[in-house]
């Protein structure tokens, strides 16, 4: 039921392989900063107002790179549908499934970036937990976070966690010992 609920918030961020504008202005409101700002890095929510392309495929171009907001937004959400899609028969997830997940995520939003020929980055440097270009970047950790505000894979995948299922059976059994002492 829970991974059902999921699947349709994701019609939120894409809907028959198309983002909107607003979804994109969301985002980039979200995880935009402004690096070289005289008064240190500042969030630069204005710079969604630079988005261009078809209202389906927004881009925003910094300098000689343009970040395929849309395209970027479109990988993460067949990232998520599969891992769901995956996850449907047996939901129980290892320490390390977050952690492999949102790097898959990462590489879905770095290889979304292309040189001003128009060819595409296999994966776009990082800096930290940033895409920089120039005075401006894109928090990756920000983009991805917001991305779960509105599809909460992260909590599902903390419910359903292998080690907190071995934690509560460990927490039962101790229990169980103590009541067999009392007893």
């Amino acid at each position: 039921m829970e991974i059902g609920n999921l699947l349709k918030r994701l019609d939120k961020i894409a809907k028959n392989g198309e983002v909107s504008k607003a979804i994109a202005i969301h985002f980039i409101e979200k995880s935009a900063w402004w690096i070289t700002h005289p008064s240190g890095p500042v969030r630069s929510p204005g710079d969604a107002k630079n988005l261009q392309g078809p209202e389906n495929k927004p881009i925003l171009k910094f300098g000689a790179n343009t970040f395929k907001v849309g395209e970027a937004l479109l990988a993460c959400r067949q990232i998520i549908q599969g891992f769901l899609n995956s996850a449907q028969s047996e939901p129980n997830f290892g320490e390390k499934t977050l952690f492999n997940l949102r790097k898959r995520l990462i590489a879905a939003i770095c290889g979304s970036v292309s040189a001003f020929d128009g060819r595409a980055y296999k994966h776009y440097p990082m800096e930290g937990d940033e895409m920089v270009f120039g005075a401006h970047a894109i928090n990756l950790k920000e983009f991805i976070d917001c991305l779960f505000e509105m599809v909460p894979v992260d909590r599902f995948i903390k419910t359903y966690s292998h080690d907190k299922i071995k934690h509560e059976k460990h927490a039962e059994r101790k229990f169980s010992n103590a009541m067999k002492k009392t007893l």
